[in-house]
């Protein structure tokens, strides 16, 4: 096509006159309107993070069939969203990972699994030391169920099976000696109107369904736990929801679990016949086997330490340095009830899984308890126990002439009283 300045009439020119026509480059303005339309466009900067295309933004893919119409295909939910080329998206930084993340959800996974398992670890362990418990058969005697409160038959046997003979005490215990007899008995209110616990002498006068009449102490002995419970029932006409029994061997892996009692003393004492023997005064934190001697102790001594300096307690005895006050019942009695509240206290406190399952181990040999009793009541009573401010007022007894001439007790004016407290 001509030029607009070029005469239509001359001649065209060839290629190398058009070249020599052109004009200088130095020398040439610059076109700078022209150079504009030339120039590339702006490459755009490099997309942050945040500004990155979203992962499930819209992918669209364009191809041709063979009428010359466009197929479209997306694959996204998002309307309107057209994905970067392929060339664009090979420039596209790669989604970062978030390993801080998944360090994060990794350790709370951990922190729920491992007191999760720990927990079922410690309820299965418990739940398979209660199954070594012995369940004792009551033949039905045990009380139904009253509304607010429930009653704890507790009872301390002196059957030596089981225990070391090396013990410093063993002849104050007095291994040889065979059968089980209930040395100590308390009946443990728990509930309405308020926590009460009543120690129970073994010397109590009771009727003794099948045997006749005798002291309390005797029923284990003649008709096993269920004619216990029956004579428990029949002279204090109060109910007994649960019995629980253990013996010396079981008393001794309890304390030797959670490792002292604490028991206040007003002055020191000993017994010959227990093997107690304490010099201090106040807070005294007694082993297994100064615990057992303390509350089976019937000629509980109390002296004066610096008169005693030197002496066993036989020897202050016989010296007569030593005073026995009261009733060697009632004193023990109230020294059991002491005690079971430290103990009580001091099991049910502990927050410790190693020493709880130390102490279900214990028990385990030397725990017997009613065939209606589960593992779920089990803790029911540890968690009662725990912080327990039970009345510990003893139950009034008098002394009382058997018709067989052994000297026994018999309840006393006043006793309704404390005993409405538990029916």
């Amino acid at each position: 096509m001509p030029n607009g300045d070029e005469d239509a009439s001359s001649p065209p020119l060839s290629a190398w006159d058009r070249l020599a026509d052109l004009p200088d480059l130095e020398e040439a303005p610059l076109d700078a309107p022209w150079l504009a339309s030339r120039a590339p466009a702006e490459t755009p900067p490099r997309p942050t993070d945040d500004q990155a295309p979203p992962r499930d933004q819209r992918q669209f893919r364009v191809t041709a069939d063979p009428g010359g119409v466009a197929d479209i295909d997306t694959h996204s939910p998002e309307p309107g969203g057209l994905a970067p080329a392929p060339e664009q998206q090979s420039a596209l930084p790669p989604p970062r990972a978030q390993p801080r993340r998944s360090r994060r959800r990794l350790l709370i996974a951990l922190l729920v699994a491992v007191p999760l398992l720990a927990v079922l670890g410690f309820g299965f362990y418990a739940w398979v030391l209660w199954g070594r418990v012995e369940k004792i058969d009551t033949a039905g005697t045990l009380s139904a169920q009253s509304p607010g409160f429930e009653n704890y038959l507790i009872v301390g046997v002196d059957s030596r099976e089981g225990v070391d003979p090396d013990l410093e005490t063993a002849d104050s215990i007095g291994l040889r000696v065979a059968g089980s007899r209930s040395d100590t008995m308390v009946l443990l209110h728990v509930g309405e109107p308020a926590d009460r616990m009543i120690s129970l002498p073994r010397d109590l006068w009771v009727d003794i369904p099948g045997h006749g009449a005798s002291k309390l102490n005797a029923a284990s002995a003649l008709g096993g736990p269920p004619a216990l419970i029956e004579s428990v029932k029949g002279a204090l006409d109060a109910p007994v929801h649960h019995y629980l029994e253990v013996d010396i061997a079981g008393f001794l892996s309890v304390i030797d679990a959670v490792g002292t009692i604490t028991i206040e003393f007003g002055s020191p004492a000993c017994d010959p016949k227990s093997g107690l023997d304490v010099r201090q005064t106040g807070l005294v934190a007694l082993d297994s086997e100064q615990a057992l001697a303390y509350v089976r102790s019937r000629t509980y001594t109390e002296f004066d330490a610096a008169d005693a300096a030197g002496l066993d307690c036989a020897e202050i005895r016989a010296a007569g340095l030593g005073v026995t006050r009261g009733n060697a019942d009632f004193g023990r009695t109230e020294r059991q009830r002491r005690f079971l509240l430290a103990v009580f206290d001091t099991v049910s406190s502990t927050r410790n899984p190693v020493t709880v399952l130390s102490v279900l181990s214990g028990l385990s040999d030397g725990l017997r308890v009613d065939d209606t009793m589960g593992v779920r009541d089990a803790f029911g009573l540890l968690q009662e126990l725990r912080g327990l401010d039970a009345d510990t007022s003893p139950l009034p007894v008098v002394d009382f002439a058997a018709p067989n001439g052994s000297a026994a007790l018999a309840l006393a004016p006043g006793a309704e009283e404390v005993l409405d407290s538990v029916r």
